[in-house]
């Protein structure tokens, strides 16, 4: 038989008071822990969620960029366009009356395209933007992958006025001049017009699709795993 009388209840209360405070304090610890970790996972949800915003924003403006550059070499001319390239040409100076007809159509030529390229400035504008983010998520793959619209661009625009400047001398008289003069010029055509040499080898074209291809291969696993 227990005798009540010889419980030491101080001592046992303090006991207990120890063990709940020795409980609070494990209960305290594991929710810090579950906490961080909650926390941890959802930093980590974000930065994915960021990650998978940003490979959609890119592959969608790199496909923008190349329907932008294929717009920007269209050998194809409407009326409307050959006019107001005619007229732009006439107020700087570059023509007059007495231009003959194979230099005026190749300045217009020249001008469509140039013109065609300012008119989508704003989108390469966005591309330059976009870079040191895209190098700083995904790395240099993707950065010189991005970099080689502009410098398609770039290629078109010089070739374009290399072009005007061009079909604006006389052409030689020598018969192997004027094969190295139409070499030089079909070559400057194959940069700012679509569609290739000869053997339709068209390198801007191929190095816009190799850039995209690069992209895909990166950027389409991450927003598909996701959904």
């Amino acid at each position: 038989m227990i005798v009540c009388a010889s419980i030491d209840w101080a001592a046992t209360g303090a006991m207990l008071s120890g063990l709940g405070s020795l409980a609070a304090a494990g209960a305290v610890v594991f929710a810090a822990k579950v906490g961080r970790s909650t926390f941890n996972d959802w930093k980590r949800q974000k930065n994915e969620g960021r990650r998978i915003d940003l490979a959609e924003e890119l592959l969608a403006l790199a496909y923008k960029l190349k329907r932008a550059l294929s717009g920007i070499r269209s050998p194809v001319m409407l009326g409307g366009e050959t006019t107001e390239m005619i007229e732009k040409l006439s107020e700087n100076g570059l023509i007059d009356d007495q231009t003959p007809d194979h230099v005026r159509s190749g300045l217009a030529t020249a001008q469509a395209t140039l013109s065609r390229a300012g008119h989508q400035r704003p989108l390469f504008e966005n591309l330059l933007d976009t870079m040191p983010v895209a190098k700083a998520i995904f790395g240099e793959e993707i950065e010189k992958a991005l970099e080689t619209f502009l410098v398609q661009r770039a290629k078109i625009v010089t070739a374009a006025k290399t072009y005007g400047d061009f079909v604006r001398r006389p052409l030689p008289i020598d018969e192997k001049r004027m094969e190295k003069a139409m070499e030089r010029r079909e070559k400057i055509e194959t940069i700012f017009w679509e569609g290739g040499n000869a053997e339709g080898v068209d390198e801007v074209a191929d190095a816009i699709a190799g850039a995209i291809r690069t992209m895909e291969v990166r950027l389409l696993p991450i927003i598909r795993h996701y959904a």
